[in-house]
């Protein structure tokens, strides 16, 4: 269920923006989207695993990091519902 993060690794911050955006482009009025947002330390573990995620975490392709979402949402007309957040 990592999907978000994924992209993110792949195709940086214009992917993730661009799932955004036409997630909510894409939605009928009152829909929702939901999605799985994986810590920081889960990228930085993934860098190893292809030479172009390590080029995407360390130069300029991530610089929206997963605790920043919530605004960028809020910015393209998300409201947020609620956070379901694991116990472990």
């Amino acid at each position: 269920m990592s999907t978000i993060k994924w992209v993110h690794l792949c195709f940086g911050d214009i992917g993730v923006k661009t799932l955004f955006l036409k997630a909510y482009e894409q939605l009928e009025e009152g829909g929702y989207l939901i999605f799985e947002q994986q810590p920081w330390k889960g990228y930085k573990k993934q860098k190893h695993h292809k030479p172009e995620f390590k080029e995407c975490i360390k130069g300029d392709g991530i610089k929206l990091r997963p605790n920043l979402f919530e605004a960028y949402l809020k910015h393209i007309g998300f409201t947020k519902v609620q956070t379901m957040v694991d116990p472990d």
